[in-house]
């Protein structure tokens, strides 16, 4: 079986939105908030790095691949969620923050829901996960983007 070109967006996009990692881009220290520039800048950093990670990875060909997929983005998702929410947003920008790392939650959430799936070779519930995900995805999307964040905005 092949899954549908959807399943690899929807998994790429389910790690994006979510922004990932902090590897070299630094947390705020002392619990210090960071300025309106400091935060995007550090978030659009982890969003860069970890939408290389998930580049990376090999497009899935069949639907057991997809499960592998999943199985490898969901840790990559995971940590660049932990990363994002040790940034410490000015106080202007912690609302949409947090509703943005909400949704950015149930698309880490949805890696699984994606993996259940594709373990059950079951095409049609992956693709009602992948369409539940891309909605969530866009308003994740609009929310980046009036925070000003660019590369955790959209995908490329």
């Amino acid at each position: 079986m092949r899954p549908r070109a959807s399943n690899r967006l929807l998994l790429v996009s389910l790690a994006l939105v979510v922004a990932l990692a902090a590897a070299a881009c630094g947390e705020s220290k002392g619990g210090d908030r960071l300025s309106k520039e400091d935060y995007v800048r550090q978030a659009d950093a982890i969003c860069t790095t970890y939408e290389k990670r998930l580049d990376a990875l090999p497009e899935p060909k069949t639907i057991d691949e997809v499960e592998t997929l999943a199985t490898k983005a969901k840790p990559i998702a995971e940590d660049g969620q932990a990363a994002l929410r040790r940034l410490r947003p000015p106080v202007e920008l912690e609302e949409d923050v947090d509703a943005w790392l909400e949704l950015n939650q149930a698309n880490v959430d949805a890696i699984d829901d994606l993996g259940a799936a594709a373990a059950d070779s079951d095409e049609a519930e992956a693709q009602a996960v992948s369409k539940r995900a891309v909605e969530n995805e866009r308003k994740a999307d609009a929310l980046a983007e009036r925070l000003g964040l660019v590369a955790c905005s959209a995908e490329d």
